[in-house]
């Protein structure tokens, strides 16, 4: 039960605020959904990420291994994909989800000790379809860069756990099947325990009204990005910090690498 003396400051870290800003942060949100088949079994997965302009190039942001995960899927000879689709909308049926039109070659990924981003570039197609999506906000240096920021009151990070999936396939036909895939979005409220421009630490804090913490596994979040919630005279605000790479089980701790990193490598990446 929340108490009724909750200080001002504290708002951000009760299930009712997370809920509410959850449509603010849902806009930037691009889930990608992957189907296979690797012999009799089908799988159906989802990976979180958004979108990011950056120099004039569109690109779709998570964590490297993800990438990593995505290439060993659709180079694999055993691998037969089904469907790939950019959730544009989580809880929608499939055939209105954006088909994913990338190949290895448009995919990046550094996965070091110090290091876990990736990024796949978003073809002109695409682009022009999810630019052309009214919900969906693409960020650019404006949602990172920290011009005359205070210090934040706190921080979420966003992703799509793997917990909470829930997905029917259904075969209509010989050579047709039909997926329904549900991915609820979660805010996960966080403290930092370190922020410089090489990693961001953070440890995961349970929702005030909340005696325990459901989240006992948040794999499914990587790639999902870092905001902080700022106050500027009493006008909440938000910015893009980092995106999350990996996590402690047992201390509650995540690591994310900071949008200054992030924009380095691309342009690297982009030489």
């Amino acid at each position: 039960m929340l108490d009724k003396k909750l200080k001002t400051e504290d708002i951000w870290r009760t299930r009712r605020a997370a809920d509410l800003l959850s449509k603010w942060f849902d806009r930037h949100i691009l889930p990608l959904f992957m189907a296979y088949r690797i012999g009799s079994e089908t799988l159906q997965e989802n990976y979180t990420g958004f979108l990011l302009r950056h120099k004039g190039v569109l690109y779709w942001i998570t964590a490297g291994h993800i990438v990593d995960q995505i290439r060993k899927r659709i180079s694999d000879p055993d691998v037969q994909i089904r469907k790939k689709r950019w959730m544009d909308r989580c809880g929608l049926y499939q055939a209105e989800m954006l088909p994913a039109l990338f190949d290895p070659d448009m995919m990046f990924s550094v996965v070091d000790d110090r290091m876990d981003v990736g990024a796949i570039k978003i073809s002109y197609i695409e682009e022009n379809s999810l630019s052309s999506n009214n919900p969906l906000v693409i960020m650019d240096e404006n949602a990172w860069l920290r011009v005359n920021a205070p210090n934040p009151q706190g921080f979420y990070l966003i992703g799509y756990p793997t917990m909470l999936n829930t997905s029917i396939e259904t075969e209509l036909s010989k050579n047709r099947t039909h997926y329904y895939f549900n991915a609820p979005l979660q805010l996960l409220p966080i403290e930092s325990l370190e922020d410089n421009q090489t990693e961001f630490h953070g440890r995961i804090l349970p929702f005030l009204e909340e005696a325990y913490d459901i989240f006992d596994d948040i794999d499914g979040m990587s790639g999902g990005p870092v905001f902080s919630l700022e106050d500027f005279g009493g006008a909440w605000k938000y910015r893009l910090i980092a995106v999350q790479s990996a996590w402690n089980r047992v201390r509650r701790e995540i690591c994310a690498v900071p949008m200054e990193r992030v924009t380095q490598i691309l342009e690297q990446w982009n030489k």
